[in-house]
Parts: structure tokens; C-alpha cells; sequence
């Protein structure tokens, strides 16, 4: 049998701006991180807290290879991880260091003293883009159950997920969450880009350009995401009785989806 490769060392540190890309599961931080990593001076990682362990490690191995071990939950925290394995660690002698999470990443590793640790500190600040609560749990519930979440070509698919009943209880439950976790952010970091879906969507170009500004990088050229949306209806077509359901909704958290882009 082969033998299995040993755990060379972690990478030396070296000083760089880091950021975190973050926003709510299906809020579109996952394209606008795939144009972001192919940028020359950056290194943008996702995944590396997937609950996944397959997916995790692929994360970790894909651009560190060999070099220390991927996050294990039962051996550090993920503060630890980040702190002393991925920020100020490029490998390709990239400037900047970016890591994806999710709302519900940063709310189960607890990372927001993180953030105001390294925000505090400086050369670190986040990217925040913000949808619409309704529509991200809508979008999430449709792309779990299709196992679609994406499209990878540049033709368009004729794809578009199936009208879904949805339970106001477990809605009522994700906006909540949502709004707090959003809220929390923007708060505690001072050196916040913060993007809307509704922009990221209609004018790619003019948000990766304002990105780059925020990076500070000296990039001109026009970079693309790797993967596309899929095709959708709008959201009264892709929810049974949602008028019912947003009836049922607390008044403030009704108030807080309908003031924002239903998209």
C-alpha cells in the first residue's frame, strides 16, 4: 500500500490585508468569491468550515496541499484556524487573503470576537452582501431539494425550481436569525464594503470594481464569476399562499422582508 503523505508545515506568516467575504446561504457571496480568487494578488478561500468533511478538506488541500491540516472542529476552534492557519498565510505570494462564510458558520463557530479582534487590529476588513431573508430561505429550501445550486456553463440552462410550500414557523425562525446576525456585523465592523444582491446581480462589473477599490488592490481588469445563477421566477411564483404566510410572520419581521428587493 502507498503510504500517506505526512503534514509538511504550516506556512510561514506573512503580513497581508485579510478579509472575510460573508452574507446569508444563498445571498450570492459564493460567485462574487469565485471572481475574487482569480485576481492575482488574492487568494480567496471557501469552505473551510463546511459541516461536510469531504468538502472541507478539499478546501484546505486544494490550495495548501500538504502544508498543516485541514479544520477539525474535535481538535481547534475555528477562531484558532483562521487566526493562525489561514490569515497571513498566502502560499503563492498573494497580498491579500479573503475566507467565504456563511451566517450560519459565523453564528455556530461563534466568530464575531474575530472579527472585532482583527478589525481592531487592522489590516483585516469584511465584505458583507445582504438579500432579502425571505428570498435567500426560499432559494436555499429550492436549491437543497433540486441538489442544483448553480450553473458552471456560460449557456443558460432552461432550469428553474419547483413551487415549494414553506413553513411560517421555521421562516419566522431564519429571519430572526438572519436580521441579528446581519445586524451584528455591520455593528461591530467599522471596515465594512457592504453590496446588495439586487446590484451584485444586475451590475457585476461595478461591484467588483468598487471590491477592488475596497481591496485596495491596483487591479484595472474586469474579472468574472466562474459560476452563473439560475434561472428563477419571481418569488410569488415560487412559493404556495406566501401572502398566507407572510400574514402569519411577527408584523417586524414581515415589515423587515417587505422593505427590502423581493429578488
Amino acid at each position: 500500500m502507498p503510504k500517506k503523505s505526512k503534514p509538511e508545515g504550516i506556512i510561514e506568516r506573512v503580513q497581508c490585508l485579510n478579509f472575510v467575504l460573508v452574507g446569508e446561504v444563498r445571498a450570492g457571496t459564493y460567485p462574487l468569491h469565485t471572481a475574487l480568487d482569480t485576481v492575482p494578488t488574492i487568494v480567496s478561500h471557501a469552505h473551510l468550515l463546511h459541516d461536510n468533511l469531504k468538502l472541507r478538506n478539499k478546501a484546505y488541500t486544494g490550495y495548501f496541499g500538504h502544508h498543516g491540516s485541514p479544520f477539525n472542529p474535535e481538535e481547534s476552534s475555528a477562531h484558532y484556524f483562521l487566526r493562525s492557519r489561514i490569515f497571513d498565510r498566502p502560499l503563492n505570494q498573494e497580498t491579500i487573503i479573503g475566507v467565504r462564510l456563511t451566517y450560519d458558520q459565523i453564528r455556530k463557530y461563534d466568530l464575531f470576537d474575530l472579527f472585532k479582534e482583527r478589525t481592531n487590529e487592522g489590516d483585516f476588513c469584511v465584505i458583507h452582501v445582504e438579500r432579502n431573508p425571505l428570498v435567500c430561505f426560499v432559494s436555499s429550501k429550492q436549491a437543497d431539494k433540486s441538489a442544483l445550486y448553480y450553473q458552471e456553463s456560460k449557456l443558460r440552462q432552461n432550469i428553474v425550481p419547483d413551487k415549494m410550500w414553506i413553513d411560517s414557523e421555521e421562516l419566522t425562525e431564519f429571519v430572526s436569525s438572519h436580521i441579528a446576525t446581519r445586524n451584528r456585523i455591520n455593528l461591530m465592523c467599522h471596515d465594512v464594503c457592504r453590496i446588495q444582491y439586487h446590484d451584485l446581480y444586475f451590475d457585476f462589473d461595478s461591484v467588483m470594481s468598487r471590491v477592488l477599490a475596497f481591496l485596495e488592490t491596483a487591479e484595472t481588469k474586469t474579472y468574472k464569476p466562474t459560476v452563473r445563477r439560475l434561472l428563477n421566477r419571481t418569488i410569488q411564483e415560487r412559493v404556495f399562499q406566501l401572502d398566507k404566510i407572510l400574514a402569519e410572520l411577527p408584523s417586524d419581521l414581515r415589515s423587515e422582508i417587505m422593505s427590502r428587493d423581493l429578488f
